[in-house]
């Protein structure tokens, strides 16, 4: 089963209201392609209000894969439990490219380790 979320791993506790803000920034982006009161301005849409509960910071964070690295592991061995064995690291959903970059490299550094078994080659294959 493969399982595909946006991604943002922090290693400051501080970050988590940076990347729910962006995440629910985005959102108003997001939404207002699928909303017949969004409006575009010279080829570029123009962001509406989030509809109620799709601001929920709680809410947003949980649902998706973001947090320090050891909260990251925790949320991506409860979709191993539940039978996850892809996971797709969702980057690009407007974050800024510094912290894009930094998250990555802390997934990598931090996070994917907690998921390597010694029976699977580079190339992903057991």
């Amino acid at each position: 089963m493969m399982v595909v979320r946006d991604a943002a791993v922090y290693d400051d506790p501080a970050e988590r209201r940076a990347i729910v803000d962006q995440k629910k920034d985005t959102g108003r982006y997001f939404d207002s392609l699928f909303r017949t009161e969004g409006k575009v301005d010279y080829g570029f849409v123009q962001p509406v209000e989030l509809k109620a509960g799709a601001d929920d910071d709680d809410a947003l964070w949980q649902n998706n894969v973001f947090g320090t690295p050891d909260e990251v592991i925790q949320k991506l061995k409860q979709y191993e439990a539940a039978g996850t064995d892809v996971f797709v690291y969702g980057a690009t959903w407007g974050l800024d490219w510094a912290r894009e970059k930094r998250s990555f490299q802390l997934f990598l550094d931090e996070v994917l380790p907690a998921f390597t078994r010694d029976d699977v080659t580079a190339s992903g294959h057991g």
